[in-house]
């Protein structure tokens, strides 16, 4: 039952993650017109729209990369919010690079996307990384 918790709040973190990304970058591409997208901007609609047409690529393009990362940080039981950040920020900067297309702002927009990702996911899964396994093995370790 806690290996299926686990698997849910990954799932969770990486979506919320992804969601997290697709606003920081679309909130420095927009900077002008986001001033007022609570107000009575115009264009909130399509702001609101953008984050999310935004998070569906992020996570789309991102779930192979994101998915090695996080099956080898939970086997060996990375916790450290350096590691988290330095891969997703790294994963950002390659994909960023075939995206961007050499403008090295939007580099910048898309790896800075990815930090805030890893930072978000290392707060709602990643300082847990592979407790469920310790759990399974203390318990194994009792019984003998």
């Amino acid at each position: 039952m806690r290996i299926i918790l686990r698997v849910l709040a990954i799932m969770g973190a990486y979506l919320v993650a992804s969601l997290v990304a697709s606003v920081v970058m679309v909130m420095i591409w927009v900077r002008p017109d986001v001033s007022d997208f609570l107000g009575t901007n115009p264009h909130r609609g399509a702001i609101w729209g953008l984050f999310l047409f935004i998070a569906v690529i992020v996570a789309v393009l991102t779930v192979l990369p994101a998915l090695l990362v996080i099956i080898y940080a939970e086997r060996v039981g990375h916790r450290s919010l350096l590691f988290y950040c330095l891969a997703c920020g790294g994963t950002a900067l390659i994909l960023g690079g075939a995206v961007a297309r050499g403008v090295l702002t939007d580099w910048a927009t898309i790896t800075l996307g990815g930090l805030a990702a890893g930072l978000v996911y290392w707060a709602l899964a990643g300082r847990k990384a592979g407790s469920a396994r310790r759990r399974r093995a203390a318990r194994a370790w009792q019984r003998r």
